[in-house]
């Protein structure tokens, strides 16, 4: 799959890729090799969670540091390769796995994950981190964004803009496969007042996502969509 994948981004043209990885280290090895033997651009990682997601999904957070810090003794800085810590988000992600997260950055390594994707999930976002400030906050609080890209950004508050701003690098992936790409928008007015400069990257995702033509597919509805029954 890891080939067929990055046969589909080279015949489209594309030769440099931050690709959100797998929660499964052998499959992060197949994609690394593979896009080695390529000579390819490729930033990822393996995709970490310890809560609310399938029991087949999950890793502590000790196997989490060990898993990844092979990967990226094995793979970072490797030709045109380079690895991103990736938390699948902060709502699967504890702060003993943000903590062990931070704990594999350096040395050029990079930060990915979503932010904002919806507004029940900031809400939940937000009772699961009390003293954070904002989502991007859940990460910046261990010290995760110096150099990231966080995407899915669908509603943006201002303090997250702000915040934004402070790091070296957050790009933000806009619009993403699971919406079309008008419903995608970060306002423009707070970043043009701001007294430093803002730095945005626009990226499309490229995945499987919901991509109901009728628009009326419900998150949890199956994954097929002249099936699901949210698309009547």
């Amino acid at each position: 799959m890891a080939a067929e994948f990055l046969d589909g981004l080279v015949a489209a043209g594309t030769t440099s890729a931050l690709v959100f990885g797998s929660h499964f280290a052998p499959a992060m090895e197949e994609l690394f090799a593979a896009a080695a033997q390529r000579d390819l651009n490729i930033t990822s990682g393996l995709v970490l969670s310890d809560r609310k997601l399938p029991p087949g999904l999950l890793h502590s957070p000790e196997a989490a540091l060990a898993d990844s810090a092979d990967l990226i003794l094995r793979w970072h800085d490797r030709g045109r390769l380079r690895y991103a810590v990736t938390p699948r988000f902060s709502l699967s992600a504890s702060d003993e796995m943000l903590d062990a997260c931070a704990q594999l950055l350096g040395k050029g390594v990079w930060f990915t994950s979503h932010i904002n994707e919806n507004l029940a999930e900031i809400a939940t976002v937000a009772g699961l981190f009390p003293g954070s400030r904002h989502y991007l906050d859940t990460y910046g609080r261990h010290e995760l964004v110096t150099r990231a890209a966080c995407s899915r950004t669908t509603s943006t508050p201002a303090t997250p803009t702000r915040r934004a701003g402070r790091v070296r690098r957050v790009g933000r992936a806009l619009p993403d496969q699971q919406q079309r790409p008008r419903q995608r928008a970060v306002p423009a007015a707070p970043a043009r007042r701001a007294r430093r400069p803002r730095r945005a990257r626009l990226g499309r995702g490229r995945g499987r996502g919901l991509s109901c033509p009728r628009r009326r597919c419900r998150p949890t509805s199956c994954s097929s969509c002249s099936a699901r029954p949210g698309c009547a």
